[in-house]
């Protein structure tokens, strides 16, 4: 099968992912992402298989290169759709998301407790940087029972 026209060969609109951590302990998977709104980036449940299924995800998720952790935007809905950012921590079995929102985030990458990101990557990007230290302060604690 050869690669899905564009948009959906970019990170935030594919229709499916799987990662691998880099230790090859744990593997995440979402399939069946459908658009969450006409031409938009999509949506999907995340499960990281043997700890959590998490609703409402992008197909944009990266591992720590330490393997501890996985970041994955998260749809979340009040007035209108925006992302925040999740951070599982695969050792605590905790997981954390951003109170900041972003309109559609693409994460880049995840090394040496900093996670890089663009957000709008089509349209005005703007670089973000989340450092992992910050995360148990500024994040919201998750109850994974209640996801």
């Amino acid at each position: 099968m050869g690669e899905e026209p564009y948009p959906y060969n970019q990170p935030p609109w594919r229709r499916s992912h799987e990662a691998t951590s880099p230790d090859g302990r744990w593997r995440a998977t979402l399939n069946g992402a459908v658009e969450i709104f006409m031409s938009g980036p999509t949506k999907g449940a995340l499960r990281i298989h043997g700890l959590f299924d998490i609703p409402d995800c992008g197909p944009d998720f990266l591992w720590s290169d330490d393997s501890r952790y996985l970041a994955v935007p998260q749809w979340h809905y009040r007035f209108r759709p925006r992302a925040r950012i999740v951070i599982v921590d695969t050792r605590e079995k905790k997981i954390y998301a951003s109170r900041t929102r972003y309109k559609i985030a693409q994460l880049e990458a995840f090394a040496n407790g900093v996670l890089t990101g663009v957000e709008s990557p089509v349209d005005q990007p703007r670089a973000f940087a989340i450092f992992l230290a910050d995360v148990p302060g500024a994040f919201e604690y998750i109850d994974p029972e209640t996801m």
